[in-house]
């Protein structure tokens, strides 16, 4: 895939009006995403091994990837000794390639945003990256996250802040949980550009929260 192509694809992805366009869009990256978003300096997924590694020290450990995409995260998440993955996400081209890397347990399509068929309390930790962009996953699905995670478990995500409205939507929602007790930020990154090499502007944190009691 050319560079055009691979930047036209990062347009479309940002451009795309439901979540079917992004599906569509996915899908049709699957094959080259991972030498597209390596070009672009794309840094997210390393982030959240990081933060796993600090805070989820149990190799045995139930982790959710949610929005899985091509299984970036899980795929360094194996290298530290993680097993216990499963992965989701809208797209089924990105969850055929995630697939081929044979680290994850279980890989299913669901949309974040939506009800997501796990049990009450099923997950120790919840993992995102790169998903928590406009017109990628709602802010509705930290109410998902902190009914799947176990009390004292962990919900670790990127999020992308250079969009007022998005991280003012996402702030105002997590802001709810926490004042209902559901769950307490307990580490944030600095701002940090996540495709340096192609975008001055597109900047996202990384947050850590705590799940509190049981839902």
């Amino acid at each position: 895939m050319m560079q055009t192509e691979k930047s036209d694809c990062l347009e479309q992805v940002s451009s795309a009006q439901n979540n079917q366009d992004l599906s569509n869009v996915y899908d049709h990256w699957s094959q080259e995403y991972d030498e597209s978003v390596i070009s672009f300096g794309y840094n997210p997924p390393a982030v959240i091994n990081g933060l796993v590694g600090r805070f989820v020290p149990s190799n045995d450990a139930n982790i959710l990837d949610a929005g899985v995409g091509t299984g970036m995260v899980g795929e360094l998440l194996a290298i530290l000794g993680y097993t216990n993955l499963v992965g989701i996400d809208l797209s089924l081209g990105m969850l055929e390639r995630a697939g081929k890397k044979q680290v994850y347990q279980d890989l299913r399509q669901m949309v974040l945003g939506e009800p997501l068929a796990f049990t009450d309390n099923e997950f120790d930790a919840v993992v995102s990256a790169g998903t928590f962009s406009a017109n990628h996953a709602p802010p509705e699905s930290f109410d998902e996250f902190v009914r799947i995670v176990k009390p004292q478990g962990f919900i670790i995500v990127t999020i992308r802040v250079d969009v007022a409205s998005y991280i003012d939507a996402i702030q105002a929602q997590i802001d709810t949980l926490e004042k209902e007790g559901w769950c307490q930020l307990v580490e944030h990154s600095k701002p940090f550009k996540n495709i340096p090499l192609v975008s001055e502007t597109a900047t996202i944190k990384a947050f850590v929260y705590r799940v509190l009691r049981d839902s």
